[in-house]
Formats: C-alpha cells, structure tokens, sequence
C-alpha cells in the first residue's frame, strides 16, 4: 500500500460529516478512554485472555453490563470480535459479528438514535443481511439491547451526501 495513499473514511467519520454524528471534540477524554478501555476488555474476555482482576473500577460496571447480556447471548459459534472490513469505499470496525448479528457496544446511559445510521453502514460493509443491535451498557451493571432494521438505503443515502459534501 502506499503510504501516502489517503485511507478510506470511516463509518463514524462519514456520519459526523455529513452533520448527523455528535461533536466529541468538547467531551472529555476520560469517557472516550473509559469507552475504549471497556470495549478492549470485552474484546479480550471473548477471546479467553482477559485477566478479571484488570478491570479498572471506572469501567467495571459497563463490564459487568456486558457480562450479563453475554450470559444470555451466549451460544455456539464464532466469535469475531473487533472485526475491521472496508469496501471500496469506506471503513469501519464491527465490536462483535456473532450468531448472525452485528452487535455494537455503547458504553452510555443515553440512547443514541444515530446508530443505526452507523448500523446500516456496517451491514452494507457484511453484506450478509445481518440485523444490526446496539448493547448499551449505562455503568450500572445492566445492559440495554436495541434491535434496529438499519435499512442499507438509508447508509446508501447517507454515502450520497457525503460523496456530494465532500466532492469525492
């Protein structure tokens, strides 16, 4: 690959530009660590090698959270955790592709409608048909699960004004 070759736009980059994502420039970068922190440890935990006692108490909660949707969830089959596909187009990375579904961890008490934007995206990335579903894990050691239909034309909608905003 050349290294001075521009790489392709992410889902969420794409989402933002287009004026429908949040502006995290102004969050605080705990919660972005927090968030990223918990979703290691979710993806570490699937693949057998999470050590329990690593998890920092300022994401315990969003893991326990996790731990009990997966009680439920879990099953046979394979797991693909932090899965990155990209198109000729654009790019993204799947938390969980597991039983059929694509499933997104939102470390958050608030529901945020623009996932499923994001979750059409990344169904039009599989391509397979698989429903795309939002785990919300609030801190409190509960989960919240969000089925969405995510349409691909409304991804398909979303390229076309950012194709169109960004002039490519």
């Amino acid at each position: 690959m050349d290294r001075h070759a521009k790489t392709k736009p992410r889902v969420t980059e794409i989402i933002r530009a287009v004026g429908l994502g949040k502006d995290f420039s102004q969050i605080d970068p705990f919660y972005r660590d927090r968030g990223t922190a918990c979703h290691k440890a979710i993806e570490l935990y699937l693949k057998g090698t999470l050590d329990l006692e690593s998890i920092d108490d300022c994401y315990k909660g969003h893991f326990e959270g996790f731990l009990a949707w997966w009680e439920i969830a879990k099953g046979k089959g394979k797991i693909e955790s932090e899965l990155h596909l990209e198109n000729e187009d654009y790019q993204g990375t799947i938390d969980l592709l597991y039983g059929g579904y694509i499933y997104d961890f939102k470390c958050s008490k608030s529901h945020d409608p623009v996932a499923e934007i994001q979750g059409a995206g990344y169904r039009k990335l599989v391509g397979n048909g698989s429903p795309f579903v939002v785990i919300q894990l609030p801190g409190d050691g509960s989960y919240k699960r969000t089925d969405y239909a995510s349409p691909v034309k409304l991804w398909d909608a979303v390229w076309e004004i950012y194709c169109w905003k960004t002039k490519k």
